[in-house]
């Protein structure tokens, strides 16, 4: 992952994308409603859009409404095959601007201050490769990122990004992971002694974390002064 602009000193950022970087509730409800669509069981898009207002399922014990949809689709006997369709076939509403997303407050600020201290910004998720420029690009932040890694598979995915880098030379404190899943953004690379921030949209603080807020913005103040330091 070495780039000619990133010194082995220099801080990296590595930035999930929905629900941190990409702000809104249209692509998982998009998801709920094809999950619903294939399993017959619409009280499924019900209860996911009860759970973004509250951060909490009766059922289930999740993290965010991705992982909810998942649940009440296996729940429902669909398949992983049926459930990966149903989830590229919302994604693709995304990819085309027909379901609407935003990027978050401070994606630019962040950015900068890593760039500022010679570092490089890393964009690291598990939504298809295909398409993730061209949506970054509409969303105003295309120019943020160094590099953009999809199909990641994290949590096994991240812990690989982050082993690269440590073979590269980086020290771990000068690598950081911001993300609102813990166990997919932060757990693989606070095992690894690296920084970590947790976006904590609901306030239940899944794991330990460096820095917590309840969105990217909350998060600037610590990301600018780690990455100066």
């Amino acid at each position: 992952m070495t780039s000619p602009s990133a010194s082995r000193s220099a801080p990296t950022l590595l930035l999930d994308f929905d629900g941190t970087v990409a702000l809104g509730d249209e692509p998982v409800l998009a998801y709920a409603r094809e999950v619903a669509a294939a399993a017959a069981a619409p009280d499924a898009f019900d209860r996911v859009s009860r759970f973004l207002e509250a951060g909490v399922d009766d059922a289930h014990a999740v993290e965010d409404g991705y992982q909810l949809v998942q649940a009440l689709g296996r729940a429902a006997g669909l398949d992983r095959a049926r459930m990966s369709r149903a989830y590229l076939e919302s994604r693709a509403g995304v990819t085309s601007g027909v379901v609407p997303l935003h990027a978050a407050a401070g994606v630019h600020a962040a950015a900068a201050a890593v760039h500022a201290a010679g570092g490089r910004v890393v964009l690291v998720t598990n939504a298809p490769a295909a398409g993730l420029d061209g949506l970054l690009a509409r969303m105003g932040v295309a120019d943020a990122f160094d590099a953009v890694i999809g199909d990641a598979r994290k949590p096994d995915g991240m812990g690989t990004i982050v082993d690269e880098l440590l073979a590269e030379g980086l020290a771990a404190d000068r690598i950081a992971s911001i993300g609102d899943i813990w166990r997919n953004d932060l757990e693989p690379a606070h095992a690894r002694g690296c920084r970590t921030g947790l976006v904590d949209r609901f306030g239940r603080r899944r794991g330990p974390a460096d820095w917590v807020a309840g969105d990217l913005g909350g998060l600037v103040p610590e990301i600018v002064a780690w990455a100066g330091s």
